[in-house]
């Protein structure tokens, strides 16, 4: 597996990071994971990147692209102000928050997505297992 943090982490520890990530492969069924950067980005950045790709003119909490299929190369963009806010109103840690964004862009790597709701649900359940691996 190489997934690796670009820019500031702030507050949040890159072991953390790592282990998130590599339950999400565990529970994916990904024994060889592939290539996954994760980057913390400002408002400014991830609005601009969710206009440019996606059409959408406002700020967002996470967006994941991947460059390549086979193997997977993937980056997932998370605002950490966006983080922060979330997390307050959830009532739960910034890192928890973040562990939660962390794994929602890698699902949507893997294909997953929300668009339906069977999809949701689906995607729903899928983070809460990746997320449950966590605490044993």
């Amino acid at each position: 597996m190489k997934f690796e943090i670009i820019g500031k982490t702030f507050r949040i520890k890159k072991t953390n990071l790592e282990k998130v990530a590599q339950a999400a492969f565990s529970v994916l069924g990904k024994e060889n994971p592939d290539y996954v950067e994760m980057i913390f980005v400002s408002q400014n950045k991830i609005r601009t990147l969710n206009l440019k790709y996606r059409s959408i003119d406002r700020v967002t909490d996470v967006l994941s692209f991947t460059l390549e299929k086979q193997p997977l190369m993937g980056q997932i963009f998370i605002c950490y102000t966006k983080a922060s806010e979330q997390a307050i109103l959830r009532k739960i840690s910034l890192e928890a928050e973040v562990d939660r964004l962390l794994v929602h862009g890698m699902l949507h790597l893997y294909g997953y997505d929300h668009g339906t709701k069977e999809e949701l649900i689906l995607m729903t359940k899928l983070e809460e297992k990746i997320l449950e691996r966590l605490k044993l």
